[in-house]
């Protein structure tokens, strides 16, 4: 779920610079205040000052609502401020031309997120400077962490990469990263991957942590390429025995740039994973099960037939992921550990690895392998 509204604005504002440095006069008037014209510099001014104030116990309210109707946006969560907003500059080469762009970050509370990105031109007809807005992203579901940008430099050119929370329960987080294409044009969202996550469900007897490294690919010759290093760790509870060690398992999948689409599309000729599979194990728009009854417990961990509710088809990409470790630990003489996938795959969906896994667990052993 990408928990984030992006809009892209071509149109001039009309503030006039003879350098960059804003001296506007402050435009306090009673109790409230507001930007006198819709820069960066001047935006975050007011909004900081309101800030301060608000340390100091005095309530000064900011009505940002001129400033968004100025630049024909919607306000969104943005339209007044008394206090628990916060404004932040960050100067990055973004368009591929002369000169550092501004990227202006509103933060509220710990909610929400907005970030507008400007670029100074200079018309034809006077040599003056004047902002234009490329455009913005609203992010609006920060609950344990507040969304981060960076700017990555891949295939000869430098990209808006935004962080996001995307997904959070009982013992589950999801952060997933958006890369934008910013130019005089505007900007947008052009590739999308699950960043980082994790699922620990202590009832479930299995948890697990993912985490996607991208990197640029040099191709001279061919379409720019990023390869996502999809990398899983897996840990089952309750063991003593080496089965609670991790389960560490990495693939790779690729995205090339789609001239047409004016993006990256995924590429699964050349990935060893599929987007359903990465879907899965990040458990893309899961949800609790609520109480569950009385489980079975085996070992050190127990077991909930409606825990997949919340894990979503994780179990089945376990197996899938870890099949040959599976079937070794079946095909083994460690009872207890093979009792625990006993009860696991009890939890799964009949899927072709747990079938291979559950005859293998009906074999009697070799009685060259038979413990005297």
């Amino acid at each position: 779920m990408r928990n984030f509204k992006v809009q892209t604005v071509a149109s001039l504002v009309g503030l006039v610079l003879s350098s960059g440095v804003c001296l506007a006069k402050s435009a306090d008037s009673g109790s409230g205040i507001r930007p006198k014209f819709p820069s960066p510099f001047e935006i975050t001014r007011v909004v900081n000052k309101s800030r301060r104030a608000w340390k100091e116990h005095f309530i000064l309210e900011v009505d940002l609502n001129t400033v968004w109707k100025q630049l024909r946006l919607e306000p969104g969560d943005f339209g007044a401020c008394g206090g628990d907003c916060e404004a932040r500059i960050f100067r990055h080469e973004l368009d591929g031309k002369p000169g550092k762009e501004s990227v202006l970050k509103l933060t509220k509370s710990f909610n929400s997120c907005r970030y507008l990105i400007f670029t100074r031109v200079r018309l034809r007809k006077t040599p003056r400077l004047r902002w234009r807005l490329l455009g913005f992203v609203d992010h609006d579901f920060n609950r344990y962490e507040m969304a981060s940008h960076r700017v990555v430099r891949a295939s000869g050119r430098n990209w808006f990469v935004l962080r996001g929370q995307e997904g959070s329960g009982s013992g589950y987080s999801l952060y997933g990263d958006t890369w934008f294409d910013v130019n005089r044009t505007g900007m947008k969202p052009v590739l999308h991957y699950s960043a980082s996550g994790r699922t620990d469900p202590v009832i479930a007897g299995l948890s697990w942590e993912f985490k996607g490294t991208p990197s640029a690919l040099l191709r001279p010759r061919g379409p720019r390429t990023i390869k996502l290093t999809f990398r899983v760790s897996y840990t089952a509870d309750g063991f003593e025995t080496d089965f609670a060690a991790r389960f560490i398992v990495q693939r790779y999948a690729m995205y090339v740039w789609d001239k047409d689409a004016g993006e990256f599309v995924f590429d699964h000729r050349r990935s060893t994973i599929s987007e359903r599979e990465m879907d899965a194990v990040a458990n893309i728009d899961s949800e609790s099960s609520g109480e569950e009854e009385e489980g079975t417990k085996i070992g050190g961990s127990t077991f909930f037939d409606g825990v997949k509710g919340f894990v979503g088809s994780g179990f089945e990409m376990f197996v899938r992921l870890n099949v040959r470790r599976l079937l070794h630990i079946a095909n083994g003489e460690d009872n207890r550990a093979k009792e625990w996938l006993r009860e696991f795959l009890k939890q799964c969906d009949d899927i072709p690895e747990k079938q291979l896994i559950e005859r293998a667990l009906t074999n009697p052993l070799p009685k060259t392998s038979k413990r005297r």
